[in-house]
């Protein structure tokens, strides 16, 4: 499983991730970059490592739901890239937390939340 934040690509092919991944069998959702190249996320997989279910995704994140082959483990797997301002980042977790809600399973995530503590 790989997560890429801020890849500033709008579009990348799986002819791309084959070359990154050394042509095995893959599978991927992305949320393209912004025109002028802003942001951008993928999530990426082996298919023989993670059985795809359903994917959802907004501008700011991706969650896959599904199972991870090698302990039949069921959970979501999320790639967060949050905005830099305070208002867009509470909205990003508003998001999370409402999907959340509606899954039982565990959840991974691979984030960049632009947060400072």
């Amino acid at each position: 499983m790989l997560g890429l934040v801020e890849s500033k690509h709008t579009e990348v092919t799986m002819q791309d991730m084959n070359k990154c991944w050394g042509n095995q069998d893959i599978d991927l959702v992305q949320v393209p970059a912004e025109e002028g190249g802003s942001g951008g996320i993928i999530l990426t997989w082996l298919k023989d490592s993670f059985t795809l279910d359903e994917y959802e995704f907004k501008q700011h994140w991706i969650l896959v739901a599904g199972c991870l082959q090698q302990n039949s483990f069921s959970c979501c797997i999320c790639t967060v890239y949050a905005p830099n301002d305070r208002h867009g980042r509470l909205e990003v977790w508003n998001q999370l937390r409402e999907v959340r809600a509606q899954r039982s399973v565990p959840w991974i995530m691979i984030e960049d939340f632009n947060e400072v503590i």
